[in-house]
C-alpha cells in the first residue's frame, strides 16, 4: 500500500515537471497553436463536406487549407495594392500641393469659417520656426517610419515560422481532430451533462463572436463608404471595402483607414485654399468617430450576448481582456474563457447543491 502511494506520488511529480516543460516548449508558438484550432473549427463544415465526397481525410484537410491560405491572402493582396496605390498618389499630390503654395502667402478670399481656419493655419505655419518644427518633424517620422520598417524585415522569418506552425497545426486538427478530441474528453473528470453544456456553451459563444464580427465589419463598412461618399471623398467603394475589413482588427480597427483618409482629405483641401473640403474633411472626422467606430464598442458585445445568451459586459471584458493578453486571436479566445469560467462557476454551485442535499 505504501510502495503504491509513493508511485503515484512519484507519477505525479514527473508527470508536472513533465507538462510544465511541454508548456515551456510550446510556448512561442502558443498563439499560432490557437489560431489554427480556431480556423480549423471555423471551417470544419467545409472540411466535412468535402470529405464526404473526396473519402480522404488528408487530401479533404490539404485542399481545405489550402482554400483558407488563399481566401485570406488573395484579397488582401489586391486590396493591400490598390490602398498603396492610391496613397502614394495622394501623397505626390499633397507634396507637389505643398511645395507650390504652403508658404506662399496667399490668403484665402473667402469669408467662411473655413475659409478663416485656412489663414489661420497658414499664419501658424508660414514663420521660420514653424518651417524648422515641421521639418524636424518631418525627419522623425521619416526615421521611425525606416526603422519600423526595418523591424518588419526583420521579423519576417519569425512571421513565416509562425504561420507555417498555425497551417500545419490547422491540417491536422481537421485530419486528426476528433480523435484528439476522443482523448481529451476520455481524461477530464465530468459528467457527461456537463460537458455536454460546456460543448454548446462554447460552440454558441464561437458562432456569435463571428456572426457579430462580420455583421458589424459589413455594417461599419456599408456606413464607412456612405460617409466617403456624402462628404466626397474619392473611391469610397473601395474605401469602405477597406474599411470593412480593418473592422475585423482588433484595438486599431475602422480607424487605420479612415485615420488617413481623413489626414489627406483635410490637408488636400488646406493646401489648396477649399474651404468648404475643410469643413468636409472636419465633418467626415465627426462622423467616422461617432457612427462608425464607437457604434462597434456598444452593438457588437449586445449582439453577441444576445446570441450566445451571456452579459453583454462579459462579452466586452472578454474581447478586449482576450485581445490584450492574446493579441488578434482573443477576439474569439477571450470570450470563450469568460464563457468557460461561468460554465465552471454554475457546475461547482450545482455539485455543492448536491453534495449539501445529499450530506
Amino acid at each position: 500500500m505504501e510502495s503504491t502511494k509513493v508511485n503515484f506520488i512519484m507519477y505525479s511529480v514527473v508527470f508536472a515537471i513533465l507538462a510544465v516543460l511541454a508548456i515551456w516548449v510550446v510556448k512561442p508558438f502558443i498563439l499560432s497553436i490557437l489560431a489554427g484550432i480556431i480556423v480549423a473549427y471555423i471551417f470544419y463544415p467545409v472540411y466535412k463536406w468535402l470529405m464526404k465526397r473526396m473519402k480522404s481525410r488528408g487530401w479533404s484537410a490539404f485542399i481545405v487549407s489550402i482554400l483558407i491560405i488563399l481566401i485570406f491572402t488573395v484579397p488582401f493582396l489586391f486590396l493591400l495594392q490598390a490602398f498603396t496605390k492610391d496613397a502614394y498618389v495622394s501623397y505626390i499630390v499633397i507634396k507637389q500641393k505643398a511645395s507650390a503654395m504652403m508658404f506662399t502667402g496667399q490668403p484665402c478670399a473667402d469669408n467662411s469659417t473655413g475659409c478663416a481656419m485656412i489663414n489661420w493655419i497658414h499664419g501658424m505655419i508660414s514663420g521660420p520656426q514653424a518651417k524648422f518644427y515641421i521639418e524636424d518633424a518631418t525627419s522623425k517620422l521619416a526615421q521611425w517610419a525606416v526603422a519600423k520598417t526595418n523591424s518588419i524585415i526583420v521579423s519576417i522569418p519569425e512571421i513565416i515560422l509562425q504561420l507555417f506552425v498555425m497551417v500545419f497545426v490547422m491540417y491536422y486538427t481537421f485530419k486528426d481532430g476528433e480523435k484528439i478530441l476522443g482523448k481529451v474528453i476520455a481524461i477530464l473528470p465530468l459528467k457527461p451533462k456537463h460537458y455536454s453544456a460546456i460543448v454548446s456553451k462554447t460552440k454558441a459563444m464561437i458562432s456569435s463572436t463571428l456572426y457579430g464580427m462580420i455583421l458589424m465589419a459589413i455594417m461599419q463598412g456599408a456606413l464607412a463608404g456612405f460617409g466617403f461618399y456624402i462628404f466626397g471623398v474619392k473611391s469610397p467603394v473601395l474605401l469602405g471595402i477597406l474599411t470593412m475589413l480593418a473592422a475585423l482588427l482588433p484595438i486599431v480597427g475602422t480607424a487605420i483607414v479612415w485615420g488617413p483618409t481623413v489626414a489627406v482629405y483635410f490637408v488636400d483641401s488646406l493646401l489648396s485654399n477649399n474651404s468648404l473640403g475643410v469643413v468636409m474633411a472636419l465633418g467626415l472626422l465627426a462622423y467616422c468617430i461617432f457612427p462608425v467606430s464607437t457604434l462597434d464598442n456598444f452593438i457588437r458585445p449586445k449582439l453577441i450576448g444576445d446570441k450566445a445568451k451571456v452579459h453583454p459586459v462579459l462579452v466586452l471584458l472578454g474581447i478586449l481582456g482576450g485581445v490584450a493578453a492574446f493579441g488578434i486571436v482573443g477576439i474569439l479566445l477571450g470570450p470563450i474563457i469568460i464563457t468557460l469560467f461561468v460554465i465552471f462557476i454554475d457546475i461547482y454551485r450545482e455539485e455543492r447543491l448536491n453534495h449539501e442535499a445529499s450530506g
